[in-house]
């Protein structure tokens, strides 16, 4: 019985690191537009850190792939991947804690935006992800 109570966490967790196919993806999009925020303009930060996946047990190392942290249409942190696969992104706020932060994933070869592939909490000097995170894009 007390495993039941664990299934709808079970499930948001899934959700929130999956992009699935056929939802939440823009195609045919050449440039994305998004570009690092300037430091400045923030009074905070925290870091994200993940890897991405577009085929399945396969890490994604293309260097031109982009993920990017929003918060509503404004891009609060933005980095393309190094050549391990890993995205390391410092995402900025004027507000200590409690804003919702999206990340969005944008596919160079499939020229494909996958959004909601991941949501968390703003939180001043936090972190979240971790390099053994993987978007999955597929």
């Amino acid at each position: 019985m007390k495993a039941l109570k664990f299934i709808p966490i079970l499930l948001m967790a899934l959700a929130l690191f999956s992009c699935e196919k056929g939802k939440n993806i823009e195609k045919n999009v050449k440039q994305t537009g998004w570009k690092a925020p300037i430091a400045a303009d923030y009074e905070y930060n925290m870091t994200y850190i993940t890897k991405v996946s577009f085929k399945k047990d396969v890490i994604n190392k293309n260097t031109n792939t982009e993920v990017a942290a929003f918060c509503g249409n404004e891009c609060r942190g933005w980095c393309k991947l190094d050549g391990d696969g890993g995205a390391y992104l410092a995402i900025y706020s004027n507000s200590f804690s409690g804003e919702a932060i999206e990340i969005r994933v944008y596919d160079s070869e499939k020229k494909r935006i996958y959004s909601n592939c991941n949501t968390f909490v703003f939180e001043s000097n936090g972190s979240a992800g971790s390099i053994n995170e993987v978007i999955r894009c597929y």
